[in-house]
């Protein structure tokens, strides 16, 4: 069993040979461009040479007229040849292409997704999320702590004003030193206030560029993991089809043999009774469809989309006949003569 790293590595190698098929079907979209460029350089070329060798092979054509045809000759053959190339290149893409496309839809038969490798990887996304929570709180935390200076600052300004009023007082003697020393006082402890608040917020301020930054590689981590989901619920949904796909392909090719052997047995019955009634009610049909899975390959061919159609075996063929045969012999071989 897989761990969900080991799974993420997986994806991530997926990923890498998804981005390597777009980039091949780009270059295959490119030399298709080129190769019809070519082939209508070379269409229009092709006239020219025909016209040029019926006039040069005349009795009385020009020297130069054999010169021209020797030079559209050579355009052409280089023509042809970068052609030619072009079309090889282009089944070389088309190969690899087919190979890589069957490589990445059957990716999840090689590394098979199971229920534990999901619900740790939702685990993951849980933990993404909780943690750009987490950050976005302490973030938020750090506002009141840079909002603190502009508070620690508002009683400043007035004590400013009140210590200019008081050197004006004491001009006029109207006041003394000491409601001087008193003001002084209270703006050194507002100044110390300040301080302090400044420290805290410069340090809230920093604190916070480094917890964005945090958060925004928390949401990165986050992306990265909702950008697998789909892949890896797909590929868990394909693997539980592949193990659903086994069991229904061995019991529906046990139905068709059941099914077979019952219309041959009903064939025979119809033929035992004076009514030709059988042991079919209303409905004497089967149609079994089938499923693009790998498991199916071993069962029926990947163009056909019905594993088995019975109404088809008896309106074009002699499915009954056949099933009444098979079981007539068997019969016959287990010592017993009916017909």
């Amino acid at each position: 069993m897989t761990t969900v790293n080991t799974l993420y590595n997986d994806l991530g190698h997926i990923d890498a040979m998804k981005e390597h098929l777009a980039i091949r079907k780009q270059q295959h979209a490119e030399t298709a461009d080129e190769f019809f460029e070519k082939q209508r350089a070379f269409m229009e070329l092709d006239s020219r040479l025909a016209n040029l060798t019926r006039q040069a092979n005349k009795e009385n054509a020009e020297p130069w007229m054999k010169r021209e045809l020797a030079e559209v000759q050579a355009e052409y053959d280089r023509l042809n040849e970068e052609k030619e190339q072009l079309l090889r290149r282009q089944q070389e893409l088309d190969e690899e292409i087919t190979l890589q496309q069957k490589a990445i839809d059957n990716s999840h038969l090689v590394n098979p997704i199971m229920f534990n490798e999901v619900k740790d990887h939702q685990v993951n996304m849980d933990k993404a999320v909780k943690e750009i929570d987490r950050l976005k709180k302490l973030i938020t935390d750090q506002h009141p702590i840079i909002r603190s200076l502009l508070t620690a600052e508002v009683p400043l300004q007035s004590l400013l004003q009140q210590k200019e009023d008081t050197l004006a007082d004491i001009a006029t003697g109207a006041s003394s030193e000491k409601e001087l020393d008193d003001i002084n006082q209270q703006i050194g402890l507002v100044l110390a206030n300040i301080e302090q608040a400044k420290e805290k917020a410069d340090r809230a301020k920093a604190a916070q560029i480094g917890l964005e930054r945090k958060l925004d590689d928390a949401k990165q981590v986050l992306a990265a993991l909702e950008a697998k989901n789909q892949s890896i619920v797909e590929g868990l949904l394909r693997t539980l089809a592949e193990e659903e796909g086994q069991r229904y392909f061995k019991l529906a090719d046990q139905l068709e043999k059941s099914f077979t052997r019952l219309m041959g047995f009903h064939g025979l019955i119809q033929q035992q009774t004076p009514k030709r009634n059988g042991i079919c009610l209303n409905y004497c049909g089967l149609i079994l469809p089938g499923f693009n899975l790998e498991c199916a390959k071993q069962y029926m061919k990947k163009t056909d989309p019905v594993l088995f159609d019975w109404q088809s075996k008896a309106a074009y063929g002699n499915g009954v006949q056949i099933a009444m045969g098979i079981e007539l012999q068997a019969i016959r071989d287990a010592g017993v003569t009916i017909l």
